[in-house]
């Protein structure tokens, strides 16, 4: 007799984690990037240093990007982010304001995860490629501002200091996503 394979049939052993299935991976890297526009929301500290999220953005991405095996899961998590700044904010400015910043750093720590898969093992090569992704954003948001006319305030005084602010967060928040990565692997290792 032939019968359909159940969790209640297949042993633990051959079973794939919840974790490993790309649909349940997908749904954690969207609650995350839903998580990460409401923080952003909650905690606009308009500190006058642009880029000063990126603490929370850039480890959170490397923790998501190191813990997930889909190609592209740091983007599917700055979709979601975009999506819900969208919706939290009530209209389009966070879609031209930092979502399509945060949507070209995205894909840029994923086509460096697919260069050098084991960079948040190495704290340094995670603080520059993260520093530099994260720079991406004021650039975006340059081009953004040549080509639409968006307002930019972090960009009234020239694009130098935003650049070296977001490399500096987006470096400060990869180093410490690296750091907590090892932390989690740590703790698996031993448990």
């Amino acid at each position: 007799m032939n019968l359909p394979n159940t969790n209640a049939s297949i042993s633990n052993g051959s079973r794939n984690s919840a974790l490993e299935r790309p649909l349940n991976q997908s749904l954690l890297l969207g609650a995350l990037g839903l998580s990460l526009a409401g923080i952003h929301q909650a905690w606009d500290l308009s500190l006058g240093l642009p880029g000063h999220f990126g603490l929370v953005w850039m480890a959170s991405l490397i923790c998501a990007r190191a813990g997930s095996n889909l190609r592209f899961a740091a983007l599917t998590t700055a979709i979601a982010y975009a999506g819900g700044a969208s919706a939290f904010s009530g209209g389009t400015h966070s879609l031209f304001g930092h979502a399509p910043g945060y949507l070209v750093a995205a894909l840029a720590l994923d086509l460096a995860w697919r260069l050098s898969p084991s960079f948040a093992q190495r704290r340094l090569t995670a603080g520059l490629l993260g520093g530099i992704a994260f720079a991406l954003k004021p650039l975006v948001t340059a081009v953004l501002v040549a080509l639409i006319g968006i307002k930019a305030g972090s960009l009234s005084h020239g694009i130098g200091f935003p650049v070296l602010t977001h490399f500096c967060f987006g470096a400060t928040g990869a180093v410490i996503g690296a750091l907590l990565w090892q932390g989690i692997q740590s703790s698996r290792a031993h448990a």
